[in-house]
This record gives structure tokens, C-alpha cells and sequence, in this order.
């Protein structure tokens, strides 16, 4: 009866064991990054451009958004979303003038941090009570 329950308890110790190690050992999941830019999700890197030359490159690999003389008028939606996606860092990278008007919010974020830089400019305006709003819910 005791080597049963020795056994029994080995095995339990051992099944354990290999569950830890796989936990650590295994890659960690991939949390999605994606965003929204005008109310179109992009879960991929991609390039969305303008005819007037303007254009908003999102590289999903470093979290990256680059506008490259982006010029909106009138938008009716937020023009950068990025809620619940995992990312840890959102950031902005602003090339050539760049100039956003609209009616909601311009930047939308929750739960990362925003950092825009670049030699560019960026003029945002809104109808709605925040151009650039963060949300930690």
C-alpha cells in the first residue's frame, strides 16, 4: 500500500515538474497588435495612402506609425484607435507637415504608452472634447 502511494505521489511530482518546464520553456503567445486608423482595423503592417501624396505606414513588427504629410479634413472618426491590442508602446513618427480635422478624437488609446516624435509637424484639431485622449480602462 505505501509503494502505490509512493508511486502515485512520484508520478504527480513528476507530471508537475513537466508542466512547469514546458510553461517556461514554450514561446509566450503573441498578443495581437493591431489598430485602427479611421475605423479600418489593420492587424498586419500596411501603408495607406492618399492622392494627394500623403500616406500612414503602420509597422506592426516595432509598433510603429509613421504620417508622411498627412492631410484630413472633416474626419467623422477617431483618426488613430489602438484599445485592448496587447501593445506596449504606440509610437508616432511624424514626416513632413501634417495637419487632421475632425470630429472625434485624433489619437485614441488605452492600456500603452504614446510617444510621437520625428522632424515633422502635426496640427490636430477636433469638434470633440480631446484631440489626443488616453484611457486606462
Amino acid at each position: 500500500m505505501k509503494k502505490h502511494k509512493l508511486l502515485k505521489n512520484i508520478t504527480a511530482a513528476i507530471a508537475f515538474l513537466f508542466a512547469v518546464v514546458f510553461a517556461f520553456a514554450l514561446p509566450p503567445r503573441a498578443q495581437a497588435q493591431e489598430i485602427s486608423i479611421l475605423g479600418t482595423q489593420y492587424r498586419e503592417s500596411k501603408v495607406v495612402t492618399w492622392e494627394d501624396g500623403g500616406s500612414i505606414k503602420w509597422d506592426k513588427e516595432n509598433t510603429t506609425l509613421t504620417l508622411h504629410n498627412v492631410s484630413l479634413d472633416n474626419i467623422t472618426k477617431s483618426f488613430v484607435s489602438v484599445s485592448t491590442s496587447g501593445m506596449k508602446e504606440l509610437k508616432v513618427v511624424l514626416e513632413g507637415k501634417n495637419t487632421i480635422n475632425g470630429t472625434k478624437n485624433i489619437f485614441f488609446w488605452q492600456n500603452c504608452d504614446l510617444t510621437i516624435q520625428g522632424t515633422g509637424s502635426l496640427t490636430a484639431r477636433t469638434t470633440a472634447n480631446n484631440a489626443v485622449y488616453y484611457s486606462s480602462t
